[in-house]
């Protein structure tokens, strides 16, 4: 008896469970027979062991954990004489961690909860049954961390044996093998992960509900065209291609029949938020040129600029007036920058050539 129950073949194996183990135990036969005779049934030797470790002193904690895309649970109890006497669960919240180690984040949250709970309490020795090879495999230095989650595993669990100067030790057990306590964890971890995906199911309906938007009225519709398309001119990538076509469809329909279903609409709106979004980040960059550069777009432009400026209409009298204040070194504002900057995009792309 260790800190893992079994028969076992060389003596590596007998000092790997044993070494360093309080109350550890073992007998020595002839034949794996005899030994299968002596052990006998695996259930009544766990209850016996169970036992012997309450009278130690020694605290057994059963851990799980259950996964499901990026949310997950986690489970342990604490078993003396073979009772449960406390049992806890939850949902981690770490969507990074879920995202990068999957199913193992669930085991190694378990073990942590299970560890801190444990050492709050004053115990000072443990034995944490588990499932996964990574909850004992990193502690003891087979494994090594890959990623910061399981790095930040191995710092949590040591200050923790430092702290509190708990010692803990790890038994790995088979899952779905007819352990009550395994099964208790592992069904305890499940109904939490399923209370976690209801919560989320009935949080992502709520938020759509919220989202929902009657139809809009004729007027409205067309203003909201033409705020969009206000915005398209300036910025013809603020939709994505797949958007645009769409937006373009919704722009057909609406001059052949003059109204939109309730769908359409809270689509329409979507675009017109990232329509909105998108202008403003734009006109903040724009904002933030510095005057050199500015005055190097002025300098760029004025020769087209003088060239078209009746085609140009407003924009040739402005960027005209802008020129003369780059050359007096006169500061620009963020308005006069962001106008400059679509004028400037406007010549780049429809006279450059002819400029040139």
């Amino acid at each position: 008896m260790g800190r893992k129950l079994g028969i076992f073949t060389t003596w590596e194996e007998v000092v790997e469970v044993t070494k360093d183990f309080k109350g550890a135990s073992f007998k020595k036969f002839n034949s794996i027979e005899e030994a299968q005779r002596w052990f006998g049934d695996i259930r009544s030797v766990e209850r016996k062991q169970s036992e012997i470790l309450s009278k130690l002193n020694i605290v057994q904690c059963y851990i799980d954990g259950s996964f499901d895309k990026q949310i997950y649970a986690y489970a342990f109890a604490i078993v003396h004489h073979n009772e449960v006497i406390v049992k806890q669960s939850g949902v981690g919240e770490n969507r990074e961690a879920a995202k990068k180690l999957t199913s193992q984040a669930s085991e190694l949250k378990a073990a942590m909860q299970a560890a801190l709970y444990a050492a709050k309490k004053g115990y000072k020795h443990m034995l944490i049954y588990h499932d996964n090879e990574s909850v004992q495999y990193l502690i003891t230095g087979k494994y090594t961390p890959k990623n910061t989650f399981t790095e930040q595993y191995v710092i949590f669990m040591r200050k923790l044996q430092e702290t509190y100067g708990i010692k803990i030790d790890f038994t790995k057990v088979k899952a779905h093998n007819g352990n009550e306590f395994n099964e208790l964890v592992d069904h305890m971890a499940r109904k939490e992960l399923q209370k976690a995906r209801d919560k989320a199911r009935k949080k992502k309906h709520q938020k759509r509900k919220k989202k929902r938007i009657l139809p809009l009225t004729v007027s409205q519709t067309k203003a909201l065209f033409k705020k969009i398309n206000r915005q398209l001119h300036h910025y013809p990538k603020a939709l994505q291609p797949t958007s645009k076509k769409k937006y373009e469809y919704y722009c057909a329909k609406f001059r052949t029949e003059g109204s939109l279903n309730e769908r359409e609409c809270y689509t329409l709106n979507r675009f017109f938020n990232q329509v909105t979004s998108y202008a403003e980040k734009e006109k903040q960059a724009e904002s933030d040129m510095k005057p050199d550069v500015i005055r190097q777009m002025l300098l760029d432009i004025y020769p087209i600029v003088e060239r078209y400026k009746k085609e140009l209409k407003w924009y040739g009298g402005f960027l005209t007036q802008m020129y003369q204040l780059s050359l007096e070194n006169k500061r620009f504002t963020n308005r006069q920058k962001v106008f400059i900057k679509q004028g400037y995009d406007l010549i780049q792309k429809k006279y450059q050539k002819d400029g040139s």
